[in-house]
């Protein structure tokens, strides 16, 4: 079979943390996984798991929201992600996470085409886990696999701040 396209969609916690899971059993299963991180530039616990595991994390370091960013470091942000992009597909994994990439081509700090094309291009075995708030029905259409998580409560409503290797 060939490798799928799956989405992890909405406002509820668990989408990097559901692909992450999926690309560790790929890995554990031998397959070469590469994740690729947009708008996330903080270190969060899972990198070091990652990198003992000798999976593949490209990302583009910038601490920033989008809303605080001016438009020169809009533009740097947007290079750096489709160089990444680009540099993940390259690297010909069996298996790739392109996590927030949707929250990115929403704010476009990532070129919409160039995404569709490395999905509608990919090698034919390779799968492919896309994670963000909102799905388009574009890329919804693309997708063998959609998973919408939504937020039913959130300790972050009443006040309670990431806290380190839960959320971060």
């Amino acid at each position: 079979m060939s490798g799928l396209i799956h989405i992890y969609y909405g406002d509820g916690k668990g989408k990097t943390t559901a692909a992450l899971g999926a690309a560790i059993r790929a890995h554990g299963s031998g397959k070469k996984v590469m994740v690729v991180q947009f708008l996330k530039g903080s270190n969060t616990s899972e990198l070091e798991s990652l990198k003992n595991l000798g999976i593949s994390v490209l990302r583009c370091d910038i601490c920033k929201f989008a809303k605080d960013m001016d438009e020169n470091e809009k533009e740097k942000i947007k290079e750096r992600h489709e160089k990444n992009l680009r540099e993940a597909f390259e690297k010909k994994p069996d298996f790739i996470v392109l996590d927030e990439v949707l929250d990115a081509v929403n704010l476009n700090l990532l070129d919409r085409e160039s995404l569709k094309k490395v999905i509608r291009h990919k090698p034919q075995e390779t799968e492919i886990i896309l994670t963000g708030h909102t799905a388009d029905e574009e890329f919804i259409s693309i997708a063998d696999y959609v998973t919408q998580m939504k937020k039913i409560k959130h300790p972050y409503d009443r006040g309670v701040n990431a806290r380190k290797g839960v959320e971060y």
